[in-house]
């Protein structure tokens, strides 16, 4: 029950007091407001900042008012556009103010209730029309407390809070230079528990990108679009109160968790990740004449060379077959020496231990010897 009123409470305050806004871009340390285009008529047009929801009329993440904001204040050209450097980094500046029983410290840039994801896209468009957005940054939960869902940490608010309301991203280096949008979107999740009660606030700036890159990023999304969000996207259709997050794994970013940069950190969805190839046997081929290997008696024979790496395809060793067998030979031609050595060492030293240890032995034996010479020369 007493988690029931929280929500109720959470939701009329959401609806109450939900403002937020991009009040200016940052860059070359120049907080510039004239290369934004408007949050709607009211006020100006200066500051309104009223979520896109869908209720009390369709005027949310269903309509054409999710690309840019308000229509038709958002689709008027800004007043200028902003030269940025490709690889340089801008940055978006959120304000709220506080209102009433709210906190002039902590709810300054937005309301902490409304918690949720901010993602920045871009555009090689001047309208935003079709299929023309990819993301550039976005970041959702930071950390998650299991037991108090109201500790847990997320861009909005608390990555405000520790920036100063600021969000800064950097554009891809590699990119084309031209005229693009620009597009920040804050997604307070805090009323996402019921149909149509994700609140997004959206404001998109122009800039012109200079630099010499030479890519067009190819994985591209539209806005609005059911490849991007619905209005039972798990991203969109969402309880902060009552989901087991496990730190964000089950969080769903509108248009998914793709982010372009000059090295993209995710795999694009269309874009199965690439996996290693398996090695294969290399086909058998006709064996070419060699020169025949002249055989190594040294001690320090030549080591036959290690498989060689190409790619991703171990090569096959060359056959050395002729040189192990010349290394055989050699071997045991080496065996049969040293054993004749052993032998005739033995018989030697025999004849020599006979001679002077046992005189008698031995002329005994020069006698025979002898007399097996007469008896050989007698039958001649």
């Amino acid at each position: 029950m007493r988690n029931n009123m929280i929500i109720v409470l959470c939701c009329l305050f959401g609806f109450a007091l939900s403002h937020t806004t991009l009040t200016s871009l940052i860059v070359d340390g120049t907080a510039r407001t004239d290369c934004l285009r408007k949050v709607s008529g009211n006020r100006d047009g200066t500051y309104d900042g009223f979520p896109l929801m869908d209720t009390p009329f369709p005027r949310g993440i269903l309509s054409d008012n999710y690309t840019l904001g308000f229509l038709p204040y958002a689709a008027e050209p800004a007043k200028a556009k902003c030269e940025v450097k490709a690889g340089s980094t801008v940055t978006g500046t959120y304000w709220h103010g506080a209102y009433g029983s709210e906190d002039p410290v902590l709810d300054r840039f937005i309301a902490r209730s409304h918690k949720g994801p901010i993602m920045v896209s871009m555009a090689k468009s001047e309208t935003g029309q079709g299929k023309v957005w990819f993301k550039i940054w976005q970041k959702g939960l930071m950390s998650y407390d299991p037991k108090n869902w109201q500790n847990n940490k997320w861009a909005s608010p608390d990555l405000l809070l520790e920036q100063d309301g600021k969000v800064s991203v950097v554009i891809p280096k590699d990119i084309t230079p031209g005229n693009y949008l620009l597009r920040f979107e804050l997604l307070a999740l805090h009323s996402a528990n019921v149909a149509s009660g994700a609140q997004p606030y959206v404001r998109v700036a122009e800039i012109t990108v200079t630099g010499s890159g030479t890519v067009n990023p190819s994985t591209l999304m539209q806005i609005p679009s059911s490849d991007y969000a619905t209005l039972t996207s798990p991203g969109i259709l969402f309880s902060l109160y009552q989901n087991p997050l496990k730190n964000g794994a089950n969080y769903s970013y509108p248009g998914g968790d793709y982010v372009y940069s000059a090295s993209p950190s995710v795999t694009p969805p269309s874009t199965p990740p690439p996996s290693t190839p398996t090695p294969s046997t290399p086909t058998p081929s006709a064996p070419t004449p060699s020169t025949p290997t002249q055989t190594v008696t040294s001690t320090n024979s030549a080591i036959p060379p290690s498989p060689v790496a190409t790619g991703n395809v171990v090569a096959p060793i060359a056959d050395n077959s002729a040189a192990k067998s010349g290394l055989g030979s050699t071997a045991t031609i080496a065996i049969v020496v040293v054993v004749i050595a052993v032998v005739v060492g033995a018989i030697v030293g025999a004849m020599l231990f006979i001679k002077f240890k046992r005189p008698g032995t031995w002329d005994g034996m020069k006698f025979k010897a002898q007399d097996l010479k007469d008896a050989v020369k007698s039958k001649a």
